[in-house]
């Protein structure tokens, strides 16, 4: 790896470039580095840091992702766009199946592409979920409401068995980012360390208890929240069924 693939210049140049296209403030205004702070969550001093000589450490590189889509390999040079994959996905055109009747038409504004994330979520023991987009979920309209801050991604074919019968694996999920609030009924996309899983949730005082639904096969995991204070990705609201 050369020294220009880990220039703090292109790292501060595509953060600007792609944060100034989210947030809709240009880079060059003087309230352009308190509105990064603001949608990252964290002290102007730290934004003023990384425009100084330093670079975001790895928590801080999760919070750009989750917050402005950008990839750490991305802002860091090690991924080139140009040659490995296109600025963005082809975006995937609607079309029907044969033998279908449609009594009103359909419009394309009825629905929306959720991003489909490669590598796979667990459903039993955890495994690491490569957040790179590989291609797109198209999904009613219906379904989402206006929930926008969503992600679709597979669950691993050998270990997402831990909600069987109600999650499969090879099963696509949506979650949705916005929504980390426990309910009896819901299932939650949970990061524990470095991996991520699907489980049902329970709160005991400092405790988070992770609940299988295939409780023959998997006991319930129990996440300290003194340690890890927020390690709810979102809540999943829809699922297509393997068969």
């Amino acid at each position: 790896m050369d020294k220009k693939t880990l220039s703090h210049d292109d790292f501060i140049k595509r953060l600007s470039d792609v944060a100034e296209q989210k947030l809709g403030i240009s880079q060059h205004d003087r309230g352009f580095k308190r509105e990064l702070a603001k949608a990252l969550k964290t002290r102007d001093s730290t934004i003023q840091r990384w425009f100084g000589k330093s670079f975001p450490e790895a928590e801080y590189l999760l919070k750009i992702y989750n917050s402005l889509g950008i990839t750490s390999d991305f802002l860091l040079g090690i991924e080139d766009k140009s040659k490995s994959r296109p600025e963005r996905l082809p975006v995937p055109i609607l079309e029907l199946a044969d033998f279908v009747e449609v009594k009103e038409p359909i419009k394309r504004n009825d629905f929306i592409n959720v991003p489909l994330v490669s590598g796979r979520i667990a459903a039993g023991r955890g495994i690491i979920v490569d957040e790179n987009v590989e291609d797109w979920v198209i999904i009613h309209k219906s379904v989402t409401g206006k929930r926008r801050n969503l992600i679709s991604i597979r669950i691993d074919e050998k270990e997402g068995m831990s909600m069987y019968p109600i999650l499969s694996p090879g099963d696509i999920i949506i979650i949705n980012r916005d929504d980390i609030s426990i309910t009896p009924k819901g299932i939650y996309a949970v990061r524990i360390d470095d991996y991520c899983t699907v489980k049902r949730l329970q709160k005991s005082d400092d405790q988070l208890l992770l609940i299988p639904e295939n409780t023959a096969e998997y006991k319930t995991q129990i996440i300290d929240l003194r340690t890890n204070p927020k390690p709810i990705i979102g809540k999943v609201i829809w699922c297509s069924k393997t068969l």
